[in-house]
């Protein structure tokens, strides 16, 4: 599990306007800066729930590492330095932690693309023995719409976190228009 890909949620809630403007402009200011520019060798995305159902969240990081193993060690130089210091402070300040999950890709299908920046996250639990089965669904459905779909969608297992919730599906668009 260390060497294989992994993208990590910090769920968060925030409770007005001034306060999500304060995070994306500290997220901005952080990831322009020479220590992310130098040290992260994933992606991140911060996104802001349209839907949430019964969670309390009302923004999310998604942070997408090569592996575990790199992201450990982006989490370490990261509270380390005065950048990432600075970050967490602002994030501290303007919102309240809701939840952390670390997710393992298990399959991806369709075209990704950092221009997806609406999507669909579904929760499930699934047995071990329905796992295999699942895997094999979403093969069926991708090459039933691989010619005609306009994004990119995935099937996930949760690593660490989130009670309950076992795998993922994750769907990704461009645009919802």
């Amino acid at each position: 599990i260390f060497a294989n890909p992994v993208w990590v949620q910090y769920e968060i809630k925030v409770d007005n306007p001034q306060s999500a403007s304060n995070i994306i402009n500290a997220t901005d200011k952080f990831m322009a800066s020479r220590f992310v520019q130098e040290n992260f060798k994933g992606s991140l995305h911060l996104n802001a729930w349209i839907a949430n159902g019964h969670s309390e969240a009302t923004h999310g990081f998604a942070v997408l590492q090569p592996s575990l193993t790199a992201h450990t060690q982006w989490i370490a130089a990261m509270n380390q330095s005065k950048e990432g210091q600075e970050f967490g402070s602002v994030l501290r300040e303007n919102s309240s932690p809701v939840f952390q999950r670390i997710n393992s890709f298990l399959e991806t299908y369709g075209s990704p693309s950092n221009e997806d920046t609406y999507w669909e996250v579904h929760e499930f639990s699934a047995k071990p023995s329905d796992v295999d089965a699942i895997a094999r669904a979403t093969q069926k459905m991708d090459q039933a719409i691989k010619a005609n779909f306009p994004g990119q969608f995935g099937l996930s297992a949760v690593s660490f976190g989130s009670g309950e919730v076992t795998h993922l599906l994750t769907v990704g668009f461009s645009s919802i228009a």
